[in-house]
């Protein structure tokens, strides 16, 4: 049976080769039989070079790698990669390095039978697992639903299976013929580079997002644009990227075209650090920036090109896209986008990639218009099992979260189905899905011992705010953090995120937890929101967010009444503490961000230091100033003109220097000073006369 097995899986791997197809072999069967197939199939193949994800690998033309340097090895090809469930298997993994196999080689995963695999603990979810729970401990939901979607997608083959069952495979599309030679560069690759070459020598102001899946020839696209217009005369390209190897093969084609001398490549910070000028600055794999640095990179440059994969290596560009075109719209209206179809390194059709695509839930949903009828809107829970019974759903939620939030990947799918610690509330039309919440239990946790402290795995709040306020109670209560919350676009700002919310509140009293909580990136909208719904903020990270950019802030809803006094005892702790650091490590903080937080915080009204309307100098009452401006925050939000709120906020709240704050209408200190002080007393009348 082995060698029949062998002999149908090379004809069919030569018939692969021949037409430039990729494919994914499914083993499921003992370890002794996958390995001696495998080390047969492999010596009978053009296939000499792979990889083997794992410590020790059994096979001699397979290099051990594990999964955690996989990133390391994106823009190298391999002829095949090999995974085991004895390893574990990560989908970040499985996406990038698939994302290298070339053109005729294959992506090989070896799983027990059916019945062990869905037993069978995952090692892979360990890392995204809390304190104490195990790979023993989760829910086998991701297990099951590779084995739906590669038993449905993949090439199978079972140990005792005849392979003539592989037949059906022999005669597909397009393996009957062989693939024409690829013509480089493609339609696509030639459309692109004009639309670069008319972003340098056009109209500035005008970006170009050129956006692709893999294997699409979208960062040689940029070295075949900067060598037509160094030809054309231009001599100042730069090439920046998250990484310098992420821009290797356009460097390549500049260095094949011996022009090399009028291109340059220097890390995105160092752009915004020191701006530099440039004919044309070229953004390679920009959804592995920061959201605020690309925005920087955008208003800085006014000629420039960004390029993206569609489906990144982990599998988040889509809400990438939707972020970034967003700001595109508002900031240069002239920008434009066009997409990358052919491939270039395997050919039309790909089967690889359609597995990944399907097992992995890359592609965008079948849409659906939910506001065309008035069916009832319905909130409930979605359990693991309900989402394998449904996959519709499981796809819809997946993409909701995708586009949601740009850093969503395929270890974030893994998490859904395997936590048992998570719940899911889902907004549901006809069986669709509108928006969602999903929430993961934390704290009842053991004092840390004061002679060997160490941060526990998960529990995100409560250890923030015990390593914020001392406080064990943080540690001991129960809570509830939700990690995610999406709305579909038709939906939103129809307050489904809030209903949600007060679904989530009478289910978490239920389970007696003693509060619901949040942690995320601050904006002013976002601060709004979780305000609005009664959630009380407790402080904000010491560190931006590497992602969104934004300070990560803390926020509780305290259902029970050690909560609701923990909370009270914490904002009294926090916010003076939090209002010092204003003026020694918040300086960047968005104004209107500012003033949402300190609207949210409890500060007493403090008298006004009238002496400063008459002859005492700004020095002398600074600090009784800045107390009355916390306690009277309308004088700043209720500034018409947003500048001058900005510039009187720099001075009372975060004591900014005068000299930092003049602009060209207030070009003094005494000028801006007496637009300060006419404010002041201006407010003061008012407020005298309403009251």
């Amino acid at each position: 049976m082995l060698s029949a097995q062998v002999k149908a899986l090379k004809t069919l791997s030569e018939k692969l080769l021949k037409a430039q197809i990729r494919a994914c072999l499914l083993l499921s069967g003992e370890t002794a039989w996958q390995e001696a197939l495998c080390q047969a199939f492999l010596a009978q193949t053009p296939l000499k070079q792979g990889l083997w994800v794992g410590e020790h690998s059994p096979f001699t033309q397979a290099k051990a790698i594990h999964p955690k340097a996989a990133s390391l090895l994106l823009g190298q090809e391999t002829d095949f990669v090999i995974f085991s469930a004895t390893e574990g298997i990560d989908p970040n993994t499985l996406g990038i390095l698939s994302g290298m196999i070339k053109a005729g080689g294959w992506c090989i995963i070896l799983l027990p039978e059916h019945q062990a695999w869905l037993n069978l603990p995952n090692k892979s979810c360990e890392k995204h697992l809390s304190f104490p729970l195990k790979a023993k401990d989760t829910l086998r939901g991701f297990n099951a639903f590779l084995w739906q979607q590669l038993t449905q997608h993949a090439i199978h083959l079972t140990q005792h299976q005849d392979p003539k069952d592989l037949e059906a495979w022999f005669n597909q599309f397009p393996l009957n013929q062989t693939a024409p030679c690829q013509t480089l560069p493609t339609p696509d690759q030639l459309a692109a580079v004009k639309l670069i070459q008319k972003v340098a020598l056009g109209h500035r102001k005008r970006p170009l997002l050129i956006t692709a899946d893999r294997g699409r020839g979208k960062s040689s696209t940029l070295g075949l644009a900067a060598v037509a217009l160094m030809e054309a005369g231009k001599r100042h390209i730069t090439l920046t990227a998250a990484r310098p190897d992420q821009v290797k093969s356009a460097l390549q084609i500049v260095e094949d075209a011996g022009l090399t001398e009028f291109i340059t490549f220097k890390a995105p910070d160092e752009l915004i650090a020191n701006p530099i000028q440039t004919d044309l600055l070229l953004v390679d794999e920009a959804a592995h920036l920061p959201l605020p640095m690309l925005q920087t990179l955008i208003q800085t440059y006014h000629r420039l090109v960004l390029a993206s994969t569609s489906q990144g290596y982990e599998g988040s560009g889509r809400g990438f896209e939707l972020k970034l075109s967003a700001f595109l719209d508002s900031a240069t209206p002239g920008w434009k986008r066009l997409e990358l179809h052919t491939p270039i390194r395997w050919r039309a059709g790909d089967w690889l990639e359609n597995t990944l695509n399907q097992t992995l839930l890359l592609t965008p949903c079948k849409a659906f218009n939910s506001q065309e009828n008035n069916a009832p809107i319905v909130y409930q829970t979605l359990s693991v099992a309900r989402l394998l019974d449904n996959p519709q759903q499981l796809h819809e939620l997946f993409q909701l979260l995708v586009s949601a939030h740009y850093q969503t990947s395929p270890n974030d799918l893994m998490q859904l189905l395997e936590a048992p610690n998570l719940t899911i509330f889902a907004a549901m039309q006809n069986e669709h899905l509108l928006g969602a919440l999903i929430a993961i239990s934390e704290g009842d946790l053991p004092l840390p011992d004061p002679k060997k402290p160490r941060r526990l795995q998960g529990h995100l709040f409560p250890q923030k705010l015990y390593q914020q306020t001392g406080n064990p109670d943080w540690l001991r209560l129960k809570g509830l953090r939700v990690m995610r919350i999406a709305v579909q676009d038709a939906w939103q700002n129809q307050q489904l995120g809030s209903h949600l919310l007060q679904h989530l509140t009478p289910f978490a009293k239920q389970q007696q937890f003693d509060y619901v909580a949040s942690s995320f990136g601050v904006t002013a909208q976002l601060l709004n929101f979780w305000t609005q719904n009664d959630f009380k903020t407790l402080g904000l990270g010491l560190k931006k967010d590497h992602a969104s950019g934004t300070y990560s802030i803390n926020l509780c809803q305290p259902l029970s009444q050690s909560a609701q006094d923990l909370v009270k005892i914490t904002q009294q702790m926090v916010t003076p503490q939090w209002v010092y650091c204003l003026q020694t490590h918040y300086q960047d903080l968005e104004i209107p961000t500012l003033l949402a937080i300190l609207k949210t915080l409890p500060f007493k009204a403090a008298p006004f230091p009238l002496g400063y309307l008459q002859q005492q100098p700004y020095e002398s009452v600074s600090l009784a100033l800045r107390d009355w401006t916390l306690g009277e925050l309308d004088f700043l939000s209720t500034q018409a003109d947003a500048q001058l709120q900005t510039l009187f906020s720099r001075k009372l709240l975060l004591n900014d220097a005068w000299e930092n704050l003049v602009t060209s209408q207030l070009n003094s200190r005494k000028q801006l000073e007496a637009k300060l002080q006419n404010s002041l007393a201006e407010y003061l009348d008012k407020n005298r006369l309403e009251n």
